[in-house]
């Protein structure tokens, strides 16, 4: 911690950190504001704070009697209106204020009485209240832009500003708000692009940017939230919708009154309340949720797809569309995965049993009972595991399996190490970037060579990545900053140059990281540390 200031008798803050004018510290010392001010700076701080941004965030203009908020020294400021204040230690957590709070004021003038119409902004340093929770600011006809100092208030959990007189473009800086669960802008007149780093918010359930003037095309980073209500309607919205939006549970979608091209991903019929016919549009054909596998030969041919429809391999195919796509993915990539490796026994290995052979993948025999593959029980059922690290692979990734789009977990490390085998050889697809389901990548102890594909920044929920003892060459992708779940890293005992993207300090859930065995340059992010 570096040097403690007196700012007040009262109040105490860092050194360096900004603070509310003297002569409000003085006005919130006086005992009455804040009770026993010397056992609650903070408290004090927050109230000079309060005074500070008062007449900025509404007052009658050309009026000399008392605003609208009445914020004042000589009151318990747990009486002020609409600001709430929890311990411990003592703080204001809580700013509440919309047009029926503040209601109607009638002032008498020379010429008579009229009604006084309050006007004001939000101020940068209503940031100073780095305890904040709760910020409601509704209905109050606020006008200027949005600050972006507002990121500065990582505590908060409810943001709502909406129904005022907003403009200029959304923060970039809001992506900060990492314990943001509620965020609604809407009824502003807001322009510009929908931040990606909105995609950040990992907590955030209820996004609203409704009615707004919002253009651009929904940023791919909001597929990785799971709001549970996404409304974007009434904007100017414009491009394809993103394939991976909606997958987490959401219940409530409105995206009409937009721009929007192209098709809808048909898995957002699903979501109980939706406005979807609104727009138009057709939906997408299933094979579209491979992303960029069709561009490289990653389709499916119709004999596989035909052989995996015999009713053994998938129960009620006709039921069961998507688990036959994946059934026939599987078979296209089973002897690209194996290559040259010689069929071996479990005697060969550390233990003993069956023959272990090439990927006993075999359309008379369920799904269920294939070695490796995990299928889902609920509907619709999906392969949703490939764990692969005890069988012998020697052949390349095939792109095809960028295609499993239920993928959660897939594995490809090589277990045990056997004479004459290297492992998995050639580079890592950039179709793996479509599984954007995916919350394990393991890739371990393989030949994999190349640099590592940008895409892999597109697996936004992903938590366990391991590309370690591999041969991968090059810089490592600013991409990688977007999997902001990630718990592990696993880099280790490759040839990686460069320098440590800055975007990895993004990465504030990370608790695992292995670097060793590279010759990266200079510094990592503090927050890595």
């Amino acid at each position: 911690m570096g040097t403690v200031v007196l700012v007040s008798p009262a109040a105490q803050v860092r050194a360096g950190e900004p603070a509310p004018a003297e002569d409000f510290v003085e006005a919130c010392s006086n005992g009455i504001a804040v009770a026993d001010p010397e056992e609650n700076p903070r408290l004090v701080h927050d109230c000079a704070v309060l005074l500070e941004i008062r007449d900025t965030l509404l007052d009658f203009p050309s009026y000399d009697g008392p605003g609208p908020l009445r914020w004042a020294s000589n009151s318990p400021i747990r009486n002020w209106r609409g600001v709430g204040t929890a311990c411990c230690p003592y703080r204001v957590t809580r700013i509440v204020l919309d047009k029926a709070m503040i209601g109607t004021t009638i002032a008498s003038t020379p010429t008579g009485t009229r009604r006084l119409i309050p006007v004001g902004s939000i101020p940068g340093e209503i940031a100073l209240l780095d305890g904040l929770e709760t910020l409601l600011l509704s209905g109050l006809g606020l006008e200027g832009s949005i600050p972006p100092e507002i990121g500065e208030l990582t505590n908060l959990r409810t943001l709502i500003l909406s129904a005022n007189r907003l403009t200029g473009s959304i923060p970039s800086s809001m992506g900060r708000l990492a314990n943001l669960r509620e965020m609604n802008l809407s009824l502003n007149r807001l322009s510009g692009e929908i931040p990606p780093e909105l995609g950040s918010l990992r907590d955030l359930q209820d996004l609203r940017l409704h009615w707004n003037e919002v253009e651009g095309e929904i940023p791919v980073e909001l597929a990785g939230l799971r709001v549970h209500t996404l409304w974007l309607h009434g904007n100017r919205l414009s491009g394809q919708i993103p394939a991976g939006l909606g997958r987490s549970g959401m219940k409530w979608l409105r995206v009409g009154d937009n721009r929007f091209s192209g098709c809808v991903p048909p898995h957002l019929r699903d979501v109980l309340h939706n406005d979807l016919d609104n727009l138009n549009l057709p939906n997408c054909p299933e094979p579209a949720e491979s992303g960029k596998g069709a561009e490289r030969g990653a389709t499916t041919p119709e004999h596989f797809v035909e052989a995996c429809s015999n009713g053994i391999a998938v129960a009620d195919p006709e039921e069961n569309p998507g688990l036959v796509q994946d059934c026939a993915i599987l078979l296209s990539a089973r002897d690209v995965l194996v290559g040259d490796a010689p069929s071996l026994h479990y005697g060969a290995l550390p233990y003993d049993g069956d023959e272990i052979g090439n990927l006993r993948w075999d359309v008379e025999q369920p799904m269920d009972q294939w070695p490796g593959v995990g299928v889902s029980r609920l509907e619709p059922r999906r392969v949703t595991s490939l764990r692969l690290s005890a069988f012998i692979l020697s052949g390349e990734i095939p792109p095809v399996l960028g295609s499993l789009s239920a993928l959660e977990f897939l594995n490809l490390s090589r277990e045990y190490v056997i004479s004459g085998l290297t492992g998995l050889t050639g580079e890592i697809p950039p179709e793996i970037g479509a599984l954007t389901r995916l919350r394990t990548l393991s890739l371990r102890r393989n030949s994999l060579a190349g640099e590592i594909p940008p895409e892999l920044g597109n697996l936004v929920d992903l938590q366990w990545l391991d590309l370690r003892r591999n041969e991968l060459t090059g810089e490592l992708p600013a991409d990688l900053g977007n999997l902001v779940d990630l718990r592990s890293l696993h880099l280790a005992s490759n040839n990686l140059t460069g320098e440590f993207p800055s975007e990895m300090g993004r990465l504030t859930r990370l608790r695992t990281l292995s670097l060793f065995g590279n010759s990266f340059e200079g510094c990592l992010p503090s927050v890595l540390h």
